[in-house]
Formats: structure tokens, sequence, C-alpha cells
């Protein structure tokens, strides 16, 4: 063995480990940021029936972290925010039907750009057409709501609460 050729064989010995720990370790990290990202988008697709569950809004609050330096997922999320804070949903009736239809539009909108950033093939598929989501959540929802109300209005002094005594009854 030469000496050029032992060098070369000591430097290979060296460096070889270095660059292949070093390759992995970046391989790794970008993986690992393309599974929060991917967290975030299922969480979204998961939740889209259910605006008001926790998983969603959190998806949501994740996107400027998670996509940060994406200026086109990021304005479609300031689309979004603005929609959803729209007066309408606090009106009702109508105006709570048409601002939900903006939201709806813009959440679409959203939920393609970051298919597309993420590189899932939606393959045409539109997020707001087959949906599951369970009459009862609703019903559970309305429930809860009614209940808040009721339990406000008489901590508030509004309403009474009304007891009845009973003879012989427990």
């Amino acid at each position: 063995m030469n000496g050029a050729t032992a060098i070369a064989t000591i430097v290979a010995t060296l460096v070889g480990p270095i660059v292949a720990v070093a390759i992995t370790l970046w391989y790794q990290s970008r993986d690992q940021s393309y599974q929060r990202r991917l967290s975030v988008f299922r969480s979204l697709m998961q939740w889209r029936a259910n605006w008001l569950n926790p998983e969603w809004v959190g998806a949501l609050n994740m996107i400027p972290v998670e996509f940060s330096g994406r200026p086109e997922i990021l304005s479609a999320l300031t689309m979004l925010l603005d929609k959803l804070g729209d007066r309408g949903f606090a009106e009702g009736g109508d105006q709570l039907t048409a601002a939900y239809a903006r939201a709806e539009t813009a959440f679409i909108e959203l939920v393609q750009k970051l298919a597309r950033d993420l590189k899932i093939d939606l393959n045409g598929f539109d997020p707001r057409g087959r949906v599951y989501a369970p009459t009862g959540w609703a019903n559970e929802q309305a429930a809860i709501q009614s209940l808040r109300a009721e339990t406000s209005a008489i901590f508030r002094g509004e309403r009474s609460l009304k007891i009845e005594v009973t003879k012989g009854r427990l």
C-alpha cells in the first residue's frame, strides 16, 4: 500500500461514519418535521365536521409553527381566520349560513394548499362532500349549550331554580 492510498483509507475511515451520521440526523429531522406537519393536516381533516373541537382549533393554531416559511399556506390560514371571525357567526339565521359558507370555502382552500405542500394527492376529493359526523354530536352540543345558558341565568339571578318538596319521597 502506498502513502496516498493509506491516507485515503484513513480519511475514509474517519470521515465516512461522520458523514453517515450527519446524513442520518438530517433525514430524521426532515422526517420529524414532515410528520408534525402531517399531524396538523390529519387533525384538520379528522375534525372538519366539528369546528368546535379543541383538536381542530389546536391544529389551526399550530399551522404558523409547523408551516412557517410557507407564505401561501400562512396567507390561506389568515384568510380562514378572518372568515371565522365574521360577525355572521354571532348573528345567526341567514348571516350564520353565509358566514359558514365563506369560512368553509376558505377552509377548503387551506386544506388544498396543505395537501399540496405535503405532496398528498387529494385526487379530486372534496373535503366538504363526504364526511361523517353523528347527529348525536350536534344534539349533545345543543344540550350542553342550553344547560350552560340556563345555569348562567340562574347564577345571574335572571331565573329561579324550582325546587319541589314532596312528602314521602326521597
